[in-house]
């Protein structure tokens, strides 16, 4: 699998042959990942098992959480999706009704507010979009450097020609604009391959 320091050298020697930028390539790597975690791929889709805490009015979300798809609780052996609702609603809920089963939720403070505040322990289970653990040794690998690597190589390369090395050479910029456009088409299709007859993937 690709590394870190493999899209490091594609893009320092392979496209701009200027070893003396890793740190400015190191950055922009960084600021590309930033534009795109937040877009839904097959590889950043993930689901994570909590619990409702009896008398406790939230539930943390999880340390990688950037999008939620859906929150549910097991109650009489069936997972019964929550359903969102303004933190007006939630509040409201709670200071009129007892301890229950919950059915609402929120986000807000970066957290789930529940309504009903739980009377029980009951598993919960989240379904979201993560963010990939960041990339810093040389050594390090995710679907950013493995999957997506034609998408951050061409968006860094972008970033760095029009910033910081040729700001006035259109055609090294048109370049990788249109490389940029064909790995993301193709990345797309890729995603939407992989989800097949489910809807929500990313389109760009």
């Amino acid at each position: 699998m690709p590394n870190y320091r493999d899209l490091q050298d594609r893009i320092a020697l392979d496209y701009l042959t200027r070893y003396d930028l890793m740190d400015a390539v190191k950055r922009s790597i960084k600021n590309t990942i930033k534009t795109y975690e937040a877009s839904r791929f097959w590889f950043n889709e993930a689901q994570t098992a909590m619990a409702c805490s009896a008398g406790q009015s939230y539930i943390s979300v999880p340390s990688d959480f950037l999008q939620l798809d859906r929150l549910e609780i097991q109650y009489s052996g069936a997972a019964t999706p929550l359903k969102e609702a303004s933190l007006d609603v939630i509040r409201t809920m709670n200071v009129v009704s007892a301890t229950s089963v919950p059915t609402h939720f929120t986000y807000h403070g970066d957290r789930f507010e529940l309504a009903l505040i739980p009377d029980s322990a009951y598993p919960a289970t989240c379904f979201y979009i993560k963010s990939l653990p960041e990339l810093s040794a040389d050594t390090d690998s995710n679907a950013w450097t493995n999957e997506a690597q034609n998408l951050i190589a061409h968006c860094a390369c972008v970033e760095l020609l029009s910033n910081v090395i040729y700001p006035r050479e259109t055609q090294r910029i048109s370049f990788h604009m249109n490389m940029l456009q064909m790995a993301t088409n193709e990345l797309n299709l890729r995603n939407t391959m992989r989800f097949g007859g489910r809807l929500r993937a990313t389109q760009f």
